[in-house]
């Protein structure tokens, strides 16, 4: 049987509606890719201004330092002070705002414990150093009265109490310094300091050969006992203070009180003679410097005015200084220049580097500056730093008038 074949129609694809839900979807899908594009983009870009942005930064400052150092310097600019004109001058500029020029001396401010162990205090004095141009903030870690102000972790040290009973955790103190930009450096009152010599007898010097009875100082209220530098327990009490200290984060470690007595009945004083006065103090100073030197800190000895200046041989032999301070061995000596670190009213008679205690006492700029200038020129070059109170200069009047007369560093006390 035979099949129809009939003709065939070839068939016209139906236009697909716009409004289909397929063409919809196809729409949709090019939109979302076509924004997912856009979204990966800003994210790339933001990512890479986050990345590159501070590299960027570094590399314009770097060329932009290097242009204005090439423009406004010259090569006689560390041979002499700048000839141009100072802006603090200038109309409009209040003197108290005025900050310490760049190639002067470097300040350094010292905190007793009153300040550094209230917030407050800490807080007021680290804005004052930061408006003012400091770059060390030194903390009075032990001062005469022998206590420590930083809680210590020495066996001796703590089984006599010898921790203030504010102390603090150094560390942290020393971290909160640093956050503000400042370094760090302690100072440490040694054998001159009453407490450790009263409640160690082992380390005090003695009575008029006596095995028990110490020998007290009563040019001072009340009267008080002293540490024997010869003694080995009082060396290696002073030494594991300094080891102590020395595991932290600090610039420099400076001594205060480190000689002998030299007021009161010193014929009485019977300190230990197996060496001389000037063997036991210069080695433990040699010694103090190999702990920190070790540590990578700096070691400064405080002397006073006129043990620097050397106008009173007899005086300064009994500190136990040679005959020049300046050739003990440490980094650094700090020249005690303070009203109170030089004289008192109870010697008038005693003229320090030819000042008499009136010429002290009645102008204090100019005395100030006969002292710092004898001083330094007994310094023989060697690293001196100028230690000075607010007591009838300021820190930046002080600051101002030893810079101009060539100082190098400045060390101002505040306290409350």
């Amino acid at each position: 049987m035979a099949l129809y074949k009939g003709k065939k129609t070839r068939r016209t694809p139906r236009k697909r509606s716009m409004y289909s839900s397929n063409y919809k979807y196809k729409k949709s899908s090019v939109i979302w890719k076509r924004v997912l594009a856009v979204v990966v983009c800003i994210a790339l870009f933001a990512v890479g201004l986050f990345v590159l942005g501070p590299i960027l930064e570094k590399a314009v400052n770097f060329f932009k330092d290097d242009v204005s150092s090439t423009g406004n310097s010259s090569p006689m600019a560390d041979d002499g002070p700048s000839s141009a004109p100072d802006d603090s001058s200038a109309p409009g500029v209040s003197s108290d705002d005025k900050q310490p020029q760049g190639d002067g001396a470097k300040l350094t401010y010292m905190l007793t414990a009153d300040i550094f162990t209230d917030a407050q205090q800490l807080s007021a004095a680290l804005d004052r150093a930061a408006s003012e141009g400091a770059d060390v903030i030194m903390l009075e870690l032990k001062g005469y009265d022998g206590k420590l102000n930083y809680v210590s972790r020495l066996e001796r040290v703590n089984a006599v109490s010898a921790v203030s009973e504010n102390a603090v955790e150094l560390g942290e103190i020393i971290d909160l310094i640093k956050s503000r930009g400042f370094k760090c450096g302690a100072s440490v009152t040694v054998f001159d300091e009453c407490y450790t010599a009263a409640n160690l007898r082992d380390t005090a010097i003695k009575y008029n050969g006596s095995a028990t009875t110490r020998w007290l100082d009563y040019t001072r209220t009340p009267p008080s006992a002293w540490q024997d530098p010869g003694l080995e327990p009082a060396v290696e009490y002073e030494l594991n203070i300094i080891r102590e200290l020395s595991g932290y984060d600090l610039a420099v470690i400076s001594l205060n009180g480190c000689h002998y007595p030299v007021w009161g009945n010193l014929n009485g004083c019977d300190y230990d003679k197996t060496r001389t006065k000037v063997e036991n103090i210069s080695d433990f100073i040699s010694a103090a410097r190999t702990v920190t030197n070790s540590a990578g800190i700096l070691l400064d000895v405080t002397v006073s005015a006129d043990a620097a200046v050397g106008d009173m041989h007899s005086r300064y032999e009994n500190y136990g200084y040679p005959d020049n301070v300046f050739t003990f061995d440490c980094d650094s000596v700090t020249v005690d220049l303070r009203l109170d670190g030089i004289i008192t009213d109870r010697y008038p008679e005693i003229t320090v580097g030819g000042i008499g205690y009136s010429d002290l006492t009645s102008d204090r700029a100019a005395s100030l500056l006969m002292l710092y200038k004898a001083a330094a020129e007994r310094s023989g070059g060697c690293s001196m730093t100028v230690l000075t109170d607010e007591q009838g200069l300021s820190a930046r009047e002080a600051s101002e008038l030893l810079s101009e007369a060539g100082a190098e560093s400045i060390v101002c006390l505040l306290s409350k």
